[in-house]
């Protein structure tokens, strides 16, 4: 995947033609949750200053488990009442990675994630 996580639909239609002209088999779902993954990795890496977890994507939640022993230490469910992160992320993707960056910063002060 490119290094450069996209923010926006927009960015995520742009990656994909870039990977799909080098040859790389992918679809837009896939562009999107590698997009929402790398994101609160991304942050969890910043706030745990390492790399500790893993976020793990699921269409209702993402899941962040423990590195040592694969544990769940906790869950972020998708915005809003019968959304998805996929629908979250075409409509509103600034909006949904506030809202990823506000879950992830306030779990880790409350030490769910460490």
């Amino acid at each position: 995947m490119d290094t450069q996580i996209p923010l926006t639909y927009e960015g995520a239609t742009r990656q994909l033609r870039v990977l799909q002209r080098k040859g790389i088999q992918i679809g837009l779902n896939q562009v999107i949750e590698s997009a929402i993954v790398d994101f609160a990795q991304g942050i969890c890496d910043e706030g745990l200053e390492g790399r500790y977890v893993t976020v793990h994507y699921n269409e209702d939640g993402l899941t962040i488990t423990d590195d040592a022993n694969n544990e769940l230490e906790t869950s972020i469910p998708a915005p809003g009442p019968g959304h998805s992160f996929q629908t979250a992320f075409r409509n509103t993707a600034p909006q949904l990675m506030r809202y990823l960056e506000q879950q992830v910063h306030d779990k880790l002060s409350k030490h769910q994630i460490h």
